[in-house]
C-alpha cells in the first residue's frame, strides 16, 4: 500500500492523463467508471487482509475480485431496455430484454419465450415484468427500465390505480420496482430500442428461456458495439 501510495503522489499510475503525457495513449479522457472499479478494488485488498489478520481468514484473490465487481454492481446506474415479437395466431410472444450500465457497457441479457398471451399490450407488460426481475437477478440497485410502448410504460410511475386489463401486470411491476433502491420507467422511441429488438427476433431461433452475463448472442455483438460508440464517441 506504501508502494501505491508513492505512485500517486508521484503521478506514476496509469491513468489516461498520464499515459496522454507520455505520448502512449491519444486521449487524455478515461473512464470514471475504470476508477470507481480500480478504488473498490483496493478497498477489497485491504478488507480481505484485515480479515486475514484478525480473523485468520484467508482468501483466494478471484474471491476478492468477485466481491468488489458485485459491490460495483449494486452501486452501478444500469439501464434495462426491452422489446417483444407477438404471434397473434399462437397468442405466444418472445421478449428480449438487455442492461447496460451507464457508460453503455453489457451487463447482461436474456429471452424469454411467453405463451397464452391476450394482447399486444400484455406483451409489452409482460416485458417490462421480465426485464425488472431480470436486473434484479444481475444484483442491480439503481434501474432505469426503457420501453417503446409509451402506452404500458407510462402506467407503472402513475401514481393513480390502473383499472385497466393490464393491471396485474402493472402491479406486479410496481412491487418489482420497490426492490430496486431507485427505479425510473422510461419511454424510448423504436428506433433506439434496436438491440432488444433484434434479441427478441434472435429468440426465435430457440426453444428455451436463456440468459446471458455480460454477454448477448454473436449475432450481435455489432450492434451492441455501434451502441457503444453512440454513447462515448471518442
Amino acid at each position: 500500500m506504501r508502494i501505491l501510495a508513492w505512485r500517486f503522489l508521484n503521478n506514476y499510475i496509469p491513468t489516461n492523463q498520464n499515459l496522454y503525457n507520455k505520448r502512449i495513449a491519444h486521449s487524455p479522457h478515461h473512464s470514471m467508471k475504470k476508477c470507481k472499479e480500480f478504488i473498490i478494488l483496493i478497498w477489497g485488498i485491504w478488507h480481505a487482509m484485515n480479515k486475514l489478520v484478525h480473523e485468520g481468514l484467508s482468501q483466494r484473490a478471484s474471491e476478492v475480485v468477485s466481491f468488489c465487481m458485485s459491490y460495483v454492481r449494486e452501486i452501478e446506474d444500469v439501464s434495462a431496455s426491452h422489446d417483444s415479437d407477438f404471434d397473434m395466431v399462437e397468442h405466444s410472444s418472445i421478449s428480449g430484454v438487455v442492461v447496460r450500465d451507464s457508460e453503455g457497457q453489457l451487463l447482461g441479457s436474456c429471452v424469454r419465450l411467453n405463451s397464452t398471451i391476450a394482447s399486444c399490450f400484455a406483451v409489452e407488460a409482460q416485458a417490462v415484468i421480465q426485464g425488472l426481475n431480470f436486473a434484479r437477478d444481475l444484483g442491480c440497485l439503481y434501474v432505469t427500465l426503457k420501453s417503446d410502448s409509451l402506452t404500458v410504460i407510462s402506467k407503472p410511475r402513475s401514481g393513480n390505480d390502473d383499472i385497466s386489463v393490464l393491471r396485474p401486470h402493472i402491479l406486479e411491476a410496481k412491487g418489482i420496482s420497490r426492490s430496486f433502491a431507485s427505479c425510473q420507467f422510461v419511454f424510448m422511441p423504436r428506433g433506439g430500442n434496436v438491440v432488444a429488438h433484434r434479441l427478441a427476433q434472435f429468440g426465435k431461433s430457440l426453444n428455451v428461456d436463456s440468459f446471458w452475463v455480460e454477454e448477448i448472442p454473436s449475432p450481435l455483438l455489432v450492434l451492441v458495439e455501434a451502441d457503444q460508440c453512440s454513447l462515448d464517441p471518442s
